[in-house]
């Protein structure tokens, strides 16, 4: 990868496809959500299951929808985040569909934005995880 900081959509495929893959960057997450029209990139990586990076990917979502809530739309457009989640409405993967839930609730309830869910990976690394185990503990 030549600049971690600018990484081209073909690296970031060659990344999210590579086994036990490391970041190339402390901030990789940052990197890739601030790319131009990442989101649809983004949100096929996270619905494929058979991705070994897709969880990354998922928490990308997030980020992406966190931050522009946080910064009134400077990070990322509401309008197209908006026809993102439309697009996503018709998966089938059900942590995209929770998203999606998820994200149309922030948009339409801002203030209850809580950054360390959205943007430091809380729905994606502890909430759904713990929620996870429960259910395979079961």
């Amino acid at each position: 990868m030549k600049d971690p900081w600018n990484p081209t959509t073909k690296e970031i495929i060659e990344w999210a496809y590579t086994e036990d893959a490391i970041f190339p960057e402390q901030d990789w997450d940052l990197s890739v959500c601030n790319i131009t029209n990442v989101a649809e990139m983004i949100l096929n990586i996270a619905s494929d299951t058979n991705c070994p990076n897709q969880v990354f990917f998922l928490y990308c979502l997030y980020l992406l929808v966190g931050d522009a809530i946080r910064t009134s739309g400077n990070t990322y457009n509401i309008e197209s985040l908006q026809n993102i989640l439309q697009s996503a409405a018709n998966s089938t993967n059900t942590d995209i569909l929770r998203w999606v839930e998820r994200s149309q609730t922030l948009l339409s309830k801002p203030e209850t934005f809580c950054y360390d869910l959205w943007c430091d990976g809380g729905f994606v690394y502890k909430i759904d995880k713990m929620n996870e185990k429960r259910r395979t503990h079961l």
